[in-house]
């Protein structure tokens, strides 16, 4: 097993690069039956054109190069506690009205849903081609193996992109950003909470939920009528269509 430091790692692209290609050779046998060295190499070298790209790539092949001895789950959930520590996901559905949702993110319908406008640029903001980072992209939902998902970062499609079909009903969308990029970290620091704004221009509207309390509908009813860049924001609540089962919205007095 060869070793990598992480000053070699972290100097210059160049020196990532070639540590890419030594890294390549200690793949296991089945990664290095699925993709040829071009491919291995071409996927990272993309990558290597953004800074925030750099600085990721780093930390994964420190972490993949030093543990390519062990069983592929193993490496599976070290990839993922890394790609943790590093990038931060921003989650959206295609859909509001999914019931399962609402019970499991918005408090069994007592929180609420914001309606965001997909075609905003703050959901279009990738630099070069290569970027990883601030782009919505949908989620691919898979079937594979740990060993095939593994397989997918070095063809160029992050693992935080993929989920078991059993979640298919999610309709997910996510955009990846740097975590180092956080305009406000909190908590501790082992157990850092890491914030980003998103401007009020890309909200369409708050949906509350069917038996949202008294008290929240006001504070929103307050939140959007105090804050000028939400002042276009459009309040209503959803309700149980009784004809078809499914969720509807009503309008809600400001």
């Amino acid at each position: 097993m060869t070793h990598y430091t992480s000053a070699a790692l972290d100097e210059r692209p160049q020196e990532i690069a070639s540590t890419i290609e030594n890294a390549y050779t200690e793949l296991p046998d089945d990664f290095r039956e699925s993709i040829t060295l071009e491919e291995f190499k071409a996927s990272w070298a993309e990558k290597l054109k953004s800074q925030e790209g750099q600085a990721v790539i780093a930390q994964i092949i420190r972490m993949v190069v030093g543990t390519m001895n062990e069983p592929v789950p193993e490496l599976r959930a070290q990839l993922y506690s890394n790609l943790d520590q590093s990038v931060g996901v921003l989650s959206l559905s295609e859909v509001w009205d999914s019931q399962p949702m609402w019970a499991h993110y918005a408090a069994d319908h007592k929180g609420f849903v914001f309606a965001f406008d997909e075609f905003h640029p703050y959901f279009s903001r990738r630099r070069p081609e290569s970027d990883e980072f601030y782009y919505l992209r949908q989620v691919i939902y898979t079937e594979q193996t740990p060993t095939q998902s593994a397989l997918s970062l070095f063809r160029g499609t992050s693992p935080l992109l993929m989920k078991s079909l059993s979640w298919s009903y999610e309709n997910e969308w996510r955009m990846l950003v740097p975590l180092v990029a956080a305009d406000t970290v909190k908590g501790t620091a082992t157990d850092p909470i890491h914030l980003f704004r998103i401007p009020g221009s890309a909200i369409q509207k708050l949906i509350l939920g069917r038996i949202a309390s008294t008290e929240l509908v006001e504070r929103l009813h307050k939140l959007v009528r105090d804050t000028p860049s939400l002042s276009h924001v459009e309040l209503v609540r959803a309700e149980l269509d009784l004809a078809t089962g499914g969720l509807t919205t009503v309008p809600t007095d400001r």
